[in-house]
């Protein structure tokens, strides 16, 4: 009798650990999992950020570009001689306002 009480003690206590032991393990995967999901979300920031940085270095190349034609077709015009030379410039000047206003909407866009 002594034994079987013992015995069914034993068992209860083996059950409990082992109930114990799953909920630690239970607990441990919940854990990593939420990390898991914490690093990707991280790297995904990451991505976006050098993205943005990306577009944002391209959009300042094809200003730039922009700005500088402008100066020197300006500059160029000081220097013309010929009215239709001068007509001319400032036509090729004023092709680059359509493409510096759709580089600056681009940008707006891509900042949201």
């Amino acid at each position: 009798m002594v034994v079987s009480k013992l015995a069914l003690h034993l068992a209860a206590w083996a059950f409990g650990e082992s109930v114990h032991a799953r909920e630690l393990l239970v607990a441990e995967e919940a854990r990593r999992a939420e990390l898991e999901v914490s690093e990707h979300r991280a790297r995904a920031r990451a991505a976006v950020a050098e993205e943005r940085t990306r577009i944002a270095r391209e959009l300042h190349d094809v200003l730039a570009h922009g700005v500088s034609v402008l100066v020197l077709n300006a500059e160029g015009t000081k220097l013309a001689r010929d009215p239709a030379a001068v007509v001319r410039t400032l036509q090729t000047a004023c092709l680059w306002r359509p493409r510096t206003e759709r580089a600056t909407r681009f940008a707006q866009l891509t900042a949201q």
